[in-house]
């Protein structure tokens, strides 16, 4: 499990990440506090913030959380690219 991604452990779990590197702490980047409608569904975020449900990846590698159920609840803040810097950043490789 390491071609194109690495391998790590995390608690009791077995990450593999397929790494995207989007810098961090842009000045554009958004603040999303998770509210009971998005908690726990990284896909519904990533809907909101991009248009596509298929960018829950984004949601989760960006602030390197592995466990939804523990880390995605409600009052959680979270960080992440702004919708112009992440399309430009992900169809720029």
């Amino acid at each position: 499990m390491v071609q194109g991604g690495t391998t790590d452990v995390v608690g009791n779990f077995l990450g593999w990440w397929e790494k995207r590197e989007i810098p961090r702490d842009d000045v554009t980047d958004v603040q999303f506090i998770i509210t009971a409608d998005y908690a726990f569904r990284a896909d519904k975020i990533s809907y909101k913030l991009y248009g596509r449900d298929d960018y829950d990846w984004l949601v989760l590698e960006y602030n390197n959380i592995v466990d939804v159920n523990e880390e995605l609840g409600v009052g959680v803040i979270l960080t992440l690219p702004s919708y112009d810097r992440a399309m430009y950043n992900l169809t720029n490789d």
